[in-house]
């Protein structure tokens, strides 16, 4: 299998999965450091060679697959979930932390992240991931962040933070397109009813109804002269 990572294929997902094979093979064998130290040789990059293609994805493209395989995020996930079932709180971390820095990350692998960080208890840590979440993606991959962000984020402060609060919603609306906020201001109108003022609730309403598209009004009208 070592000889079988040095064929040059024609895909990184083939190169990528002969990997994973010969991860797999010394799981079955319980060499689980072994393993470990095999997604470590896969994906290892230096820090000049990630800084010199970074943000090159034609260049990158123009590589031989060899060259360019520490951009697999199918390797990196497998990694992160075994350091997270075999190694500890800190390499699982690294781990993370180094798909982010090198880009190879997707929205639900930042939701399972903060997920992990927030078992843990680390819940500003969590807090802080969901926010380079939502800055690296634009919508709608960054949907399901904001709405993981925002929910947890009231959940675990309640009322405690409200101006932080206001502002994560005001942060959220503003990178959101209008037609497709009437989730987001719905929750921060609930938050202002149950924690804040209500004069507040009603002003978040008002704003949503102008705001979102004209199929979803006609529902938030009605909403809001219900708690009107």
């Amino acid at each position: 299998l070592e000889r079988a990572t040095k064929v040059e294929y024609r895909s990184m997902e083939d190169l990528s999965n002969v990997w994973c094979e010969w991860v797999e093979m010394e799981l079955r064998h319980d060499e689980f450091q072994k393993a470990l130290a095999v997604l470590h040789k896969a994906t290892y990059v230096s820090d000049k060679v990630a800084r010199a293609h970074l943000g090159k994805e034609k260049e990158m493209a123009s590589l031989p697959v060899g060259q360019r395989v520490w951009k697999s995020t199918k390797l990196w996930s497998m990694y992160a979930d075994l350091e997270e079932s075999l190694g500890s709180m800190e390499s699982t971390q690294a781990v993370y932390e180094r798909m982010i820095e090198l880009k190879v990350v997707t929205p639900q692998i930042m939701i399972n992240y903060a997920h992990l960080l927030e078992e843990s208890k680390h819940f500003e840590d969590s807090f802080r991931v969901y926010e380079k979440g939502v800055n690296a993606f634009e919508w709608p991959l960054s949907k399901e962040l904001w709405i993981a962000y925002l929910s947890k984020f009231v959940q675990r402060y309640e009322g405690k933070k409200m101006e932080r609060a206001r502002d994560l919603f005001e942060q959220a609306i503003t990178k959101i397109p209008a037609e497709e906020t009437r989730p987001i201001y719905l929750m921060y109108a609930q938050l202002e009813e149950d924690h804040g003022l209500v004069k507040n609730a009603m002003s978040v309403y008002d704003r949503a109804c102008k705001l979102v598209s004209a199929g979803e009004r006609h529902d938030l009208y009605i909403h809001y002269i219900n708690k009107a």
